[in-house]
């Protein structure tokens, strides 16, 4: 009787408890359709809201472990998470141990967050009025995106950079300033480690506007090395075609009546396509019975986003003559003019006008095998222009230039191709010193001297010219030659104290067409390069008429 009671009493506690299920969540297993907020502080105490179907007796656990303050409807369940490991965890909704669905779950997902590591790799960039900061991601992100960086100075309040990637400028600052910067990364958790304090001092006015100047000199240089190259390549050019053709060299440069010109543009991709140099050569020439006077030019328009636009004109006028039966001898003047549209830190002009005279031969040394050399002197006038939007610098000051140069050059003839190697070594120095600006802010003018330095670059160029005839033609028919030129470059260049050294290899593929007697010349070759990591491409045209 007593037995009959308690089982009497159980299955009555029972079937309560069934009908309790059943009324609360319809015996039916729990289904979550949504979860917000998904994520939550690794230290817990975030409330979520989970919404869903049958879910008024669930319980809820987060990673397996129970959730607080749960408080369920048949379609909604709020709780409490509970502290937990960084990184997406299983957030788990139970049916009771009882009815036809008993222990039946539903599971999503819920992610643990935490505030972000330092950024790593912190390098600052200083210029007059601000520093630029570039850096790594932090290693560890908290398992939530970074929305902001913010930076510290000396010690001071945190600003918000408004940007969520590297690199970051913070601007307003003082010229010639030391600044002590921390940096830190912010996501959804809230504010990051700071980074190691990074000493950094703004650079004056004065070192602004000298690597502003020295870019441009360096740029100068190596303009200089390539037009006192092209002009000796090309006097070498005309001394082994007249041998070539059997015309006495004294005959060659005292010949009245024979003129020619020629046009040579070149579309250059640089900094690996990012921006474009368009440049070329024309050039001519004419005999008076004892010179061969020769006009050589050379333009260069170059643009590269974030620096400005630089364009470069020179031109030149050499007097060619005779010196005994295997050699030529040749003086020459020109002049240029350069004028450059500066586009970063600060925005203005500087334009550049110069003159310069020198000296070049050439000399058989052997049946096939023939010496260059050049040497030259240039002096021009800068002027500068540029302003920062809180500071204007204009000045003028002079530069001085010197080159030397010299080339070996050779002929092979073999029975179904010719080669043609070629070693060129090349020297320009470019003397600047002190330089003497004026500087205006906040309506307040005042003089500011920086020292530029000197300028070189040294250039060595090895081509072994392969020329294949594609087509000998018949008398009179003019014949075309391919030409296939592997390069070996090395570069030396010292300027502002510190020297750079890179080598590297290109290839050269052209087609060249000539008349018979020499009175037309056509040449298109396309080249590329790559030296110390960057690509240098070419493709160059060449018209010759000589009437």
């Amino acid at each position: 009787m007593k037995f009959s009671s308690v089982f009497g009493f159980s299955l009555v506690t029972i079937m309560a408890a069934q009908v309790a299920f059943a009324s609360c969540n319809g015996n039916n297993p729990p289904t979550i359709t949504s979860i917000s907020p998904s994520s939550g502080l690794i230290t817990g105490g975030t409330v979520v809201t989970i919404s869903g179907t049958s879910l008024g007796c669930v319980t809820v656990s987060f990673d397996n472990v129970a959730a607080t303050n749960v408080s369920a409807s048949f379609g909604t369940v709020t709780a409490t998470s509970p502290a937990g490991r960084q990184g997406v965890v299983s957030l788990k909704l139970t049916n009771p141990n009882v009815g036809a669905n008993a222990n039946a779950f539903d599971a999503s997902e819920f992610t643990y967050i935490m505030t972000p590591t330092a950024p790593m790799s912190v390098v600052a960039t200083p210029e007059p009025y601000q520093v630029s900061l570039a850096f790594a991601a932090p290693s560890n992100d908290g398992s939530a995106q970074v929305t902001d960086y913010e930076y510290q100075l000396d010690d001071g309040v945190w600003v918000s950079a408004s940007r969520a990637m590297s690199p970051i400028v913070i601007s307003g600052l003082s010229s010639g300033t030391n600044y002590s910067i921390k940096l830190r990364a912010v996501n959804a958790a809230g504010k990051g480690a700071a980074s190691a304090a990074l000493q950094v001092a703004t650079s004056s006015v004065a070192a602004a506007s000298a690597t502003i100047i020295q870019s441009d000199v360096a740029r100068v240089t190596r303009g200089a090395i390539n037009a006192n190259n092209k002009m000796v390549s090309q006097g070498l050019g005309r001394f082994i075609a007249d041998r070539e053709r059997g015309i006495p060299l004294a005959e060659s440069v005292s010949s009245s009546g024979m003129s020619s010109f020629r046009i040579e543009p070149n579309i250059v991709p640089i900094n690996d396509g990012d921006g474009l140099s368009l440049n070329g050569v024309f050039g001519g020439s004419t005999s008076d019975g004892t010179f061969r006077r020769v006009t050589f030019g050379e333009f260069d328009v170059q643009h590269e986003p974030g620096s400005g636009t630089t364009l470069n004109f020179n031109t030149r006028l050499a007097w060619e003559r005779a010196a005994g039966d295997d050699a030529m001898l040749a003086y020459f003047v020109g002049a240029e003019f350069n004028n450059s549209t500066i586009s970063s830190t600060y925005t203005g002009t500087q334009s550049r006008y110069g003159v310069s005279a020198g000296l070049y031969g050439v000399k058989a040394l052997g049946q096939n095998l023939y010496a260059a050399g050049y040497g030259s002197f240039g002096l021009a006038r800068n002027n500068l222009n540029i302003t920062d939007g809180t500071t204007d610098i204009s000045g003028s000051y002079n530069t001085l230039g010197f080159g030397l140069g010299a080339q070996i050059s050779g002929s092979i003839d073999q029975a179904s191709y010719k080669i043609r190697p070629s070693v060129s070594l090349n020297f320009m120095q470019t003397w600047v010193g002190v330089v003497a600006l004026s500087s205006t802010a906040a309506g307040a003018t005042s003089s500011i001297t920086t020292s530029v330095g000197n300028t070189n670059t040294l250039e060595l160029l090895a081509t072994p010219e392969f020329l294949f005839p594609i087509s000998l033609g018949s008398s009179g028919e003019a014949p075309v030659t391919a030409s296939f030129a592997p390069r070996l470059i090395c570069e030396r260049n010292y300027g502002a104290g510190a020297v750079t050294k890179n080598c590297g290899a290109g290839a050269q593929l052209g087609l060249n067409q000539a008349s018979i007697d020499g009175s037309t010349n056509l040449n298109a070759s396309v080249r590329l390069d790559r030296i110390g990591g960057v690509n240098r491409r070419g493709l160059n045209l060449q018209a010759e008429l000589r009437f």
